[in-house]
């Protein structure tokens, strides 16, 4: 299949991972790594960057970056090489893309993240593009249903989570290093408590932040921090929290997620984490508290959680659910023509 995606504003080359632009990279090389013919169009930054290079198996071509000059460029490079199907990985993504793909007559798949609309016309915009894309792809259910309470048909709408590498991201107790005899990684923020200080509550336990404004950290520094935690704790679902959860959970770290903002879908209760109601200091601290003095609880729980990030969230299976998506909004795109 030859996939054309989209992603203006976050380029794959030199991205972060758990930015946007380190989610394409990962998933444009592992959707080539089944054998499809990629390309990445992203805005171009840097004027000293070549045109066309490739990386991990697949293209990357660079485009200016305001949307009008991107969005005449990529109608005139697919009236050339038309792709089988768009993939355009935010809403200023599918801004440039839908009228592109249109004239090309290529089905459109539209990656929703979080409702960017603080505006009636930018929501009015994003309801346009949602009603232009063959599919929808979301994350989780919870975007999934408040998609479709916001019109989105069902049937349009695929839930495709977030991948996560899961041999950088493995466990590995033999080289924790820690000033204390436990640790626990706030994944992306750490939580406030009304001036209560949490390693009264905790005691004989550091803390440690990833992600958010802390400080930015390799891949392998990362990998060594989270896996040098007992527990982690994320209390919202942005990307980066997402992708920070997964690392913890492919790293057989039980995860601690305030529900409903958490990342609910990802970490069972009970199995691979636990849930604790956003807003009860109490109740999380009581959580909190056990959990980091069971470590016979920690290793079930973090086994469970390594298992589900291997079978469910390794990028081998995300490139897998992402080409259905693909093949319903082709065959969708089919059955469109064949009406007119």
């Amino acid at each position: 299949m030859k996939i054309a995606m989209v992603s203006l504003d976050a380029s794959p080359v030199n991205a972060v991972i758990g930015s946007r632009g380190g989610h394409v990279a990962a998933l444009a090389g592992a959707l080539s790594r089944h054998q499809h013919e990629v390309t990445v169009y992203t805005g171009n930054l840097d004027l000293a960057a070549p045109e066309h290079t490739t990386m991990n198996g697949f293209a990357v071509t660079h485009l200016p970056p305001t949307a009008a000059a991107f969005a005449d460029k990529l109608a005139a490079q697919w009236q050339r090489e038309r792709p089988d199907v768009v993939h355009a990985q935010s809403w200023a993504s599918g801004l440039v893309s839908a009228m592109s793909a249109r004239y090309a007559q290529v089905p459109l798949v539209q990656t929703v993240d979080e409702p960017d609309g603080k505006t009636v016309q930018s929501r009015s915009v994003e309801r346009a593009l949602c009603r232009a894309a063959s599919r929808i792809v979301v994350t989780s259910e919870r975007r999934a249903a408040a998609l479709i309470r916001a019109g989105a048909r069902r049937a349009q709408v695929y839930v495709v989570p977030p991948g996560v590498d899961t041999e950088l991201f493995q466990p590995d107790s033999s080289g924790r290093s820690r000033s204390l005899p436990h640790r626990v990684v706030w994944l992306g923020k750490p939580l406030s408590f009304n001036d209560v200080d949490v390693s009264s509550v905790v005691p004989n336990t550091e803390f440690a932040t990833i992600g958010g404004t802390a400080r930015l950290l390799s891949e392998q520094d990362r990998a060594a921090l989270l896996r040098s935690a007992d527990v982690a704790v994320c209390a919202g679902s942005s990307a980066e929290q997402e992708a920070l959860t997964l690392q913890a959970m492919s790293c057989g770290v039980p995860v601690i997620a305030l529900v409903p903002d958490g990342p609910s879908d990802m970490v069972v209760h009970g199995i691979t984490g636990l849930h604790v109601p956003q807003g009860s200091v109490a109740g999380f601290f009581r959580t909190l508290r056990a959990l980091v003095a069971d470590s016979t609880k920690q290793d079930l729980l973090g086994m469970s959680a390594r298992d589900r990030a291997c079978v469910r969230y390794s990028w081998g299976r995300v490139a897998r659910d992402l080409v259905q998506a693909y093949d319903q909004a082709i065959g969708s795109r089919r059955n469109d023509a064949a009406l007119q």
